[in-house]
């Protein structure tokens, strides 16, 4: 992946090869064990500037051997920063994943996707916010230029029309 220099996604290889490393189990092996090692470097890298609780989880991270723990940990990390790891309104951590895709030029699907531990009662497991709007003519292809604020308002003011 990367970004024309309009900043749209393209692809630099095939669509075919992530399915063909992740079908060959030697292929996929190979590939997670190159990024533990630039994990591994990464945390190496940042030890000296850490402090504390930070040194002590860095050293800890480096001392395991096992690249599932390693990954997992900055798996997490990678999630709370990026935002889709949070907190709910009744204090329950909540891992979210939002889509907006386009099934064609005029229609545009957003889909919410939350999971929550054991730990949310009865609001634990999997849930889905998913709809899709087809417009009447077609759309621009930059997405970002549409109302959005509008649309998914949800304070339930409205522009005057």
């Amino acid at each position: 992946m990367g970004v024309d220099e309009k900043g749209n996604p393209t692809h630099f290889l095939s669509e075919k090869n992530p399915a063909w490393i992740n079908d060959d189990p030697f292929l996929a092996y190979a590939v997670q064990v190159e990024e533990d090692r630039l994990n591994r470097e990464i945390l190496e890298m940042h030890r000296d500037a850490a402090a504390g609780e930070l040194l002590d989880t860095i050293n800890w991270q480096l001392a395991s051997g096992d690249i599932r723990t390693r990954d997992d940990f900055l798996m997490q990390q990678a999630d709370a920063q990026a935002g889709r790891v949070l907190k709910d309104v009744h204090g329950n951590w909540v891992r979210v994943q939002q889509y907006i895709l386009r099934p064609n030029v005029q229609t545009v699907q957003v889909l919410n996707v939350c999971l929550r531990g054991a730990g949310a009662g009865s609001l634990a497991g999997l849930s889905t916010i998913d709809w899709t709007t087809t417009f009447t003519a077609t759309l621009p292809s930059d997405l970002r230029s549409l109302p959005w604020n509008v649309w998914l308002d949800t304070q339930g003011t409205y522009p005057n029309r």
